[in-house]
C-alpha cells in the first residue's frame, strides 16, 4: 500500500490526522494520532473509513471524498469497548508525486480552520521545497562541470608557482581556488549523504563538520556571531541515517543560532566530547531563553517554524526530539538563564 510522502506536512499539523487514499482506504496515522492511543495502527490502516462511519451513507461517503473540504463523525471503540464519536474534517490533497490523499483532521480541542489555514501555507512551502530539489538532481552533473576546470586552474597555478615563487598574487589566487573546490566539495557531501536512505556508519565529527561549513553560506551566522567550535576529538562511528541526524542536530543548532537575532552579544558554541557510553554535543548561545512555562515538554510541544534567515530552513524540535530517540538518543537543555541557554545531545557510542 502506497504511503503518504508529505511527511513533513502530517507531521507538523500538530493535531491527531489520518490520511485516506483518493477511495477512501486508510493508508497511515501520524504521531499525534498514535500518542492518543485512538486505535491500534493494524486496526485502521488498510480499512475504508467508511467501517468507521456510524449510520453511513454510501451516497453521501461518496460525495464527501469528492469535497475539497468536508465534515465527517468518526466513531472508535476503545479497549473497554465503549465507541465515541470523534467530529473531524476532511481535506483533499496531494502526494509529492501528484497522487490525490485526504486528510482527515480529528477534532481534539485545535481550531481546524486554522489547521487547513496552515495546510494550505504548508502545501506552499512543500511546492517550493520540489522546486528547489530539482537544483539537487541535477547537482552532481553540476559539480562535475565545475570540478573539472576548477582542477586545471588549480594546475596550472601550481605551475605558475614553481615558475614564479615570489609574485605575490599567485598565493592569493590559489587560496581562493581551493575556496571554491571546498565549497563544491561541501555541497557534494551534503548531497550524497542526505540522499542515502539506509543506514550507513556516520562518523558524528566529519557530519558537524560538514553541517557548519554548510552553515556558513548564511551572511546572520557567518559574520554576526562569534563562534566557539570545539570539535577535536575522535568520535566512533553510528549506524543509523544521515539525514536523521542531520535533521535533528542541526534543527536544535539553527534554533539557537535563532534565538540571537534580536540580541546582544551573539555568541555560539558548539563542543563534541564522549565519555564511557556517550557521544556528546553542547550546543549554547546567549540568546533569548526559553519561558520557564515551557521548559518540562519544551521539545514535545514545539511548534515547528520557519527561520527567518537565508535558506528558511524548517526548524522543528519535536521531530529532532523524535529523531534522537529513534537512536535511543536524547536531547535535554541543561542551562536555561538570562544570559543565554545550553542543549546537550547525547547518543550511544554504539547507537543502532
Amino acid at each position: 500500500m502506497p504511503e503518504f510522502s508529505n511527511k513533513k506536512l502530517l507531521e507538523v499539523l500538530n493535531t491527531a490526522c489520518i490520511t485516506l487514499d483518493a477511495d477512501g482506504i486508510v493508508i497511515e496515522t501520524n504521531t499525534v494520532f498514535q500518542s492518543q492511543n485512538i486505535i491500534a495502527d493494524s486496526e485502521i490502516i488498510g480499512k475504508p473509513i467508511a467501517d468507521f462511519i456510524p449510520e453511513k451513507d454510501p451516497k453521501s461517503l461518496s460525495s464527501l471524498l469528492q469535497s475539497e473540504i468536508g465534515e465527517i463523525t468518526l466513531c472508535f471503540t476503545d479497549s473497554q469497548k465503549v465507541s465515541k464519536p470523534i467530529s473531524a474534517k476532511t481535506v483533499k490533497t496531494q502526494n509529492e508525486d501528484g497522487t490525490p490523499v485526504i486528510l482527515v483532521l480529528l477534532s481534539t480541542g485545535t481550531d481546524q480552520n486554522s489547521l487547513i489555514d496552515k495546510i494550505a501555507s504548508l502545501e506552499e512551502q512543500l511546492r517550493t521545497e520540489r522546486q528547489l530539489s530539482v537544483f539537487g538532481h541535477i547537482f552532481p552533473g553540476i559539480a562535475h562541470n565545475i570540478n573539472n576546470p576548477l582542477a586545471v586552474i588549480i594546475g596550472r597555478i601550481q605551475l605558475l608557482q614553481i615558475q614564479s615563487p615570489m609574485h605575490p598574487e599567485i598565493g592569493a589566487v590559489q587560496n581562493q581556488a581551493k575556496a571554491i573546490k571546498k565549497i563544491i566539495d561541501t555541497i557534494s557531501f551534503k548531497f550524497n549523504h542526505e540522499t542515502e536512505k539506509n543506514a550507513t556508519p556516520i562518523v558524528i565529527r566529519d557530519l558537524l563538520q560538514n553541517e557548519l561549513d554548510f552553515l556558513i553560506a548564511d551572511p546572520f551566522f557567518k559574520h554576526k556571531i562569534q563562534k566557539q567550535i570545539n570539535l577535536d576529538i575522535n568520535t566512533p562511528p553510528v549506524l543509523g541515517i544521515y539525514s536523521d541526524f542531520s535533521t535533528a542536530i542541526m534543527s536544535i543548532v539553527n534554533f539557537s543560532v535563532d534565538s540571537m537575532l534580536g540580541t546582544d552579544p551573539k555568541n555560539f558554541s558548539l563542543r563534541l566530547s564522549t565519555d564511557s557510553a556517550f557521544i556528546l554535543i553542547d550546543i549554547a548561545d546567549t540568546g533569548l531563553p526559553i519561558a520557564a512555562t515551557e521548559i518540562a515538554d519544551f521539545f514535545l510541544k514545539f511548534i515547528p517554524k520557519q527561520t527567518e534567515r537565508i535558506g528558511k530552513q524548517i526548524i522543528d524540535l519535536r521531530l529532532a526530539y523524535q529523531l534522537l530517540e529513534k537512536y535511543k538518543s536524547s536531547v535535554s537543555i541543561v542551562k536555561n538563564d538570562q544570559n543565554g541557554k545550553q542543549f546537550q545531545i547525547k547518543i550511544p557510542c554504539y547507537a543502532t
